[in-house]
């Protein structure tokens, strides 16, 4: 580190900068913890709907309906997933080019 790099401003600088950063991780961590709890709740859907068409009373014609909510349920979760897969991504991205314009060897970095 470079006498320069230890200036009040550039400390100051950088410090605002890894406070951005744990802003945007946190975001990203609550968003993960959100989706966690969205799987969770389409598991225990599924699981509901599955003992209830494994039952011996269950007409035909349930079980059928019931496997049709199961791939809707299914489906879904892949949307939802791609979904805040994107949204993350672009966010990601949109990030790293305001904060530090999409230069690697940026001082931050080093």
């Amino acid at each position: 580190m470079a006498q320069d790099d230890k200036s009040p401003t550039i400390l100051s600088e950088q410090h605002a900068k890894l406070n951005r950063d744990i802003v945007v991780l946190e975001s990203i961590v609550q968003l993960a913890l959100e989706s966690l709890q969205d799987f969770a709740t389409l598991l225990s859907r599924l699981n509901t709907a599955t003992h209830y068409a494994a039952r011996g009373d269950v007409s035909d014609e349930d079980r059928r309906w019931v496997m049709g909510v199961v791939h809707l349920l299914g489906e879904e979760c892949e949307l939802d997933a791609q979904r805040r897969h994107e949204t993350l991504r672009l966010s990601a991205s949109r990030y790293w080019l305001t904060t530090y314009g999409g230069n690697a060897r940026s001082p931050v970095w080093r």
